[in-house]
């Protein structure tokens, strides 16, 4: 019988050092016990604010353009994001 062998590593490991670090970050610098666990919550969802962060600080920073097309014949409408 063929045993199956993982061959990568799981990226379980990368966010569970990630929360840990959050997580005495966060807490290590509230004031209050609601702030403390408000930081438990924050260290548990950190990837999510840190790309919400990352995409609004780029859209701030780039100038883009939309271009909206109506040409399908099912009359759906295409858009088109245009970097400049």
């Amino acid at each position: 019988m063929k045993e199956k062998v993982q061959t990568s590593a799981p990226s379980g490991a990368i966010y569970g050092l990630g929360f840990i670090g959050a997580a005495v970050y966060f807490i290590g610098n509230a004031t209050t016990f609601g702030a403390g666990v408000l930081g438990f919550l924050k260290a548990m969802v950190w990837p999510a604010i840190l790309i919400y962060q990352a995409f609004e600080f780029l859209a701030n920073k780039l100038p883009y353009c939309i271009y909206k097309k109506n040409d399908d014949r099912f009359g759906r409408s295409s858009v088109l994001l245009i970097s400049l």
